[in-house]
Parts: structure tokens; C-alpha cells; sequence
């Protein structure tokens, strides 16, 4: 008897999903099959795409795989035992943290920029104090410049 397959039978919560250890672009059908695994999970989140936490025998006993099909049908009569899904990995979480720092790093930037123009207009108005420099308006400036142009 495969208790592992006995305990889903027995509990209508238990579901069960299939995920892949890497990209599965091979053309190879046998390194498909290899990369695939099914696990046991009472999450209802869980949706093909996601990321989760797995247990292995590598570093540190889990690792993280993608899911690839959920609420998978059970071979009752199969030998191989259906481990339990560790946890679903937030990436949402993630995502919003790393939104936040970019918004976080863009006011910055911003705030940089305009304090290097008013260092550099301080600088300029203090250089050149003598020569009116604050009244000098580059629209008025540019205005005749255009209009000596169209009447040639």
C-alpha cells in the first residue's frame, strides 16, 4: 500500500500538483519525464506558473521548482510516493518590494537632479554676478533667431 496516495483518497483538500525541476525546453520527451514531479499540498492558492518550495536531498533539503500542472490525477496503484509541497514562494511580495525601490530610487534620482541644477545655477549666478544673468531669457532669446531664419 502507498500510504502517501491512501492519505489523498481519505481527504477531499489534498491536492495534488506536478512541477518541473528546470526549463523544459529539451526537445528530449525522456528529459521531461525526468524533470517532473508530483507533491501533495492542501494550499488551494497554488496555480500552474507559480514557484515553490520543494524538499530534495540537495542543500538544505528543498529547493525551488515551477508548477506545471495542478489538481493532477492520482494513480492509486503506483509505488511512488507523493511528498508534501513545502510552501508556495510570494512572489507578488517580491515583486512589490522591487517596485517600491525603483519608485524609491526614481525620487532620489529626481531629487538629485534638481539639486545639481540649483548647485549649478548658484555656481553660474555667482561666477558671473555682474552680468544679469537671472534675467536672461532663452525664449526671447530664440524667438528672433527664427524669425531672421523664415524671412531669408
Amino acid at each position: 500500500m502507498n500510504y502517501s496516495t491512501s492519505l489523498i483518497a481519505l481527504n477531499k483538500n489534498i491536492r495534488v500538483i506536478e512541477i518541473a525541476y528546470d526549463d523544459e525546453t529539451s526537445m528530449n520527451p525522456y528529459d521531461k519525464k525526468n524533470n517532473r514531479k508530483r507533491f501533495r499540498t492542501l494550499d488551494k492558492t497554488v496555480k500552474i506558473d507559480d514557484l515553490v518550495v520543494i524538499p530534495t536531498q540537495t542543500r538544505h533539503l528543498m529547493t525551488v521548482a515551477k508548477v506545471v500542472e495542478v489538481d493532477c490525477r492520482v494513480d492509486f496503484k503506483s509505488k511512488d510516493e507523493i511528498q508534501w509541497l513545502v510552501t508556495r514562494v510570494p512572489t507578488e511580495d517580491y515583486a512589490n518590494v522591487l517596485a517600491k525601490e525603483e519608485e524609491f530610487i526614481d525620487q532620489l534620482q529626481k531629487s538629485e537632479e534638481r539639486r545639481v541644477a540649483e548647485e549649478l545655477k548658484k555656481n553660474l549666478l555667482e561666477m558671473h554676478k555682474d552680468s544679469n544673468l537671472e534675467n536672461f531669457d532663452i525664449v526671447g532669446m530664440s524667438t528672433p533667431i527664427l524669425e531672421h531664419k523664415q524671412a531669408e
